[in-house]
């Protein structure tokens, strides 16, 4: 997606909700882009991210910062989920995927409350 379409499909929107997980090349990128566009068209920003989990590694968590303070400029409201909340709240005896499955629906939930908000 280009400039031109992300601002044609936010354009005469009075709010934006962006959801993304930071710390790689397309959410690290993309999502304080589309805050600023939201932000330049005077449309309510507001973002739910996700940080990396610490096994990810330091370049990630480094990209992902700076990510965050970026979208922090242009978002109206960021919410935060860390990655090591999925650690913390997985169940000792619990899969890798039925702790992302728990971790996806706390996300959910809380993307509906920012679109309701919005």
């Amino acid at each position: 997606m280009h400039a031109g379409e992300i601002h044609k499909a936010v354009e005469g929107t009075s709010a934006v909700v962006v959801l993304s997980g930071l710390g790689g090349f397309t959410g690290s990128s993309v999502a304080p882009f589309v805050a600023e566009i939201g932000k330049q068209l005077g449309a309510q920003v507001s973002a739910l991210v996700t940080m990396p989990i610490p096994f990810e590694g330091e370049k990630r968590a480094q990209k992902a910062a700076v990510a965050h303070a970026e979208l922090s400029k242009f978002a109206d409201q960021v919410v935060t989920v860390s990655g090591a909340e999925l650690l913390d709240k997985a169940d000792l005896g619990a899969s890798l995927d039925q702790a992302f499955g728990k971790f996806d629906e706390e996300l959910a939930a809380k993307a509906a409350e920012l679109i309701e908000e919005a």
